[in-house]
């Protein structure tokens, strides 16, 4: 089963058509194979019946997505925040192989840019992708913990270098499987202002880490 864990500040349009979204894997798999927890201080989001509600206080995406892996009772993890969303024929076929790999392992798949002025792009950036596009098998956060939360912005790469440090396997595959809507705050200029504050906070206190993660990077890129 597949663990859908959506981040949501406030029950408005943009979670609406995440929560829509779904529907295509209802659409194309059987009852059971996925659940989705909404993870929100909005206590309205609960309305969703389809749905399983966390109330989590207001205090940052990492820490509620940290909540969300936590109350998650399936095999893989798909964060899949307000705003983004399925696409239409999700192809989810990996997960039936009879080839997974031993121990903590990700999917990595491409995910479609979506952009306010309309514009879309396909971004593939491997273990560098942004996490709507990753099944993450349960037991990678067993081994490598959970979200940092003394970050805002920059803890889905902290959590990438960690995978690379304890070889979690990553599984490459060729079709988009989220859309990724580029008007959030990680897509903005205040938010890559503080990317790259947050950034030269970690490598000031971990300046050893400053050339393994230009080898990571460059060989990912």
């Amino acid at each position: 089963m597949i663990s859908v864990i959506t981040i949501a500040l406030n029950n408005d349009s943009n979670l609406l058509k995440t929560v829509e979204s779904l529907n295509h894997i209802r659409a194309t798999y059987q009852d059971g194979f996925f659940e989705h927890i909404i993870v929100s201080p909005d206590m309205s989001c609960s309305e969703f019946k389809e749905s399983r509600f966390l109330f989590e206080e207001p205090s940052g995406i990492y820490p509620a997505m940290n909540a969300g892996l936590r109350d998650a009772k399936g095999e893989y993890l798909w964060f899949l925040n307000s705003g983004d969303e399925c696409v239409e024929c999700p192809d989810f076929s990996c997960l039936f192989g009879k080839n997974h790999p031993a121990g903590p392992h990700i999917f990595c798949f491409p995910v479609i840019r979506k952009y306010s002025d309309g514009r879309q792009e396909v971004y593939e950036g491997n273990l560098t992708n942004p996490h709507q596009g990753i099944l993450y098998h349960r037991d990678v956060f067993t081994r490598v913990g959970e979200y940092d939360t003394r970050y805002k912005l920059i803890s889905d790469c902290l959590l990438y270098d960690r995978m690379r440090e304890y070889k979690v396997k990553v599984i490459k595959l060729s079709k988009p499987i989220a859309y990724f809507a580029m008007d959030g705050i990680s897509g903005s200029a205040e938010g890559k202002q503080r990317s790259k504050r947050e950034f030269r906070h970690y490598f000031l206190r971990n300046i050893t880490k400053l050339m393994a993660w230009f080898r990571f990077f460059r060989s990912y890129l």
